[in-house]
């Protein structure tokens, strides 16, 4: 179980890179970037709790 959520950890970091990356090469606005943040925030806090529990 721990090994299949450091694998997902790594994955969504991978995903974390690619969306500022995206954000940067598009000149998306500043909303936009606070919604993938908020994403990428909403991500990291389910793996917490989910680490908590286990």
């Amino acid at each position: 179980m721990t090994k299949t959520l450091k694998q997902l950890v790594r994955v969504l970091w991978a995903i974390e890179k690619d969306l500022h990356a995206i954000a940067s090469n598009t000149g998306v606005n500043g909303k936009a970037e606070i919604n993938s943040q908020d994403i990428i925030n909403t991500m990291r806090s389910a793996i917490h709790d989910s680490n908590a529990v286990n």
